[in-house]
C-alpha cells in the first residue's frame, strides 16, 4: 500500500500561525489537507499554498513551498518554507 509521508509538517504549521490572522476563514488543518491532496495528485513536484494579503498579519501575500517525490513506500512531501509573494 502507498503512503503519504509529510516531512516538516510542523514547521509549516509554525509559519502558517505566525503570519495569518486571528480570526482569518483559512485554518491550519485546512491548508495541510489541501497540501496532501496536491501531493498524492502530483507526485515529484514543488507546489505552493497561497496566503492573499487580506488574510495575513503584515498585509503582504505569502507563499507556503512544498516538493514531492515518489518512493519505494509512496510519496515524500516536503515542507520547504515560507516567502513573501510578488
Amino acid at each position: 500500500m502507498k503512503v503519504l509521508t509529510v516531512f516538516n509538517e510542523i514547521g509549516f504549521m509554525d509559519d502558517f500561525v505566525a503570519v495569518i490572522k486571528d480570526g482569518t476563514p483559512s485554518n491550519v488543518e485546512d491548508k495541510l489537507e489541501k497540501a496532501r491532496a496536491i501531493a498524492i495528485e502530483c507526485p515529484d513536484s514543488n507546489f505552493s499554498l497561497t496566503a492573499l494579503p487580506e488574510m495575513t498579519k503584515d498585509g503582504i501575500t505569502k507563499e507556503f513551498t512544498f516538493n514531492t517525490a515518489q518512493s519505494d513506500e509512496g510519496t515524500i512531501m516536503t515542507y520547504l518554507g515560507m516567502t513573501d509573494g510578488a
